[in-house]
């Protein structure tokens, strides 16, 4: 398994984790209050925040304890790298372009941030599962 494989893996369940948690927070919340009252903002930066902590942390942690495999990238990670990025991309810009038209009817700010916050999210699973999926099948 090559590094950047373990390194898929290693993310893959902080980002589940992160927008589970998050989408688990807004539920319990959305229960007691509505949406226009309540305060989401800071919780998700902070979560957004978190993801990003807790990934570059692990990603050190591995890259530290396999130094002499991170450095080592082949023609095949590139390739993989290359063709999951494309699908995610093509994730990124369905959520993108809800959430224009959803500006553009003038939904609530509410909705247009929670529709590009788990698009992102989605778009980052498929790239890590695509990347999973490339490596034990090939591209």
């Amino acid at each position: 398994m090559s590094f950047q494989e373990k390194s898929v893996w290693i993310s893959l369940p902080v980002d589940i984790g992160l927008v589970l948690g998050y989408l688990v927070w807004l539920q319990l919340q959305l229960q007691t209050q509505s949406a226009e009252t309540l305060d989401y903002k800071w919780v998700l930066i902070g979560f957004i925040a978190a993801g990003v902590v807790l990934n570059i942390t692990l990603q050190i942690v591995l890259a530290s304890i396999l130094h002499k495999q991170a450095k080592l990238e082949d023609v095949r990670d590139r390739e993989i790298k290359s063709k999951s990025n494309s699908i995610t991309l093509f994730m990124l810009a369905v959520p993108f372009f809800l959430a224009i038209g959803l500006a553009m009817v003038e939904a609530s700010y509410f909705n247009i941030v929670h529709v590009l916050y788990f698009g992102g999210g989605l778009a980052g699973l498929v790239n890590s599962v695509s990347r999973l999926f490339f490596y034990r099948r090939g591209i």
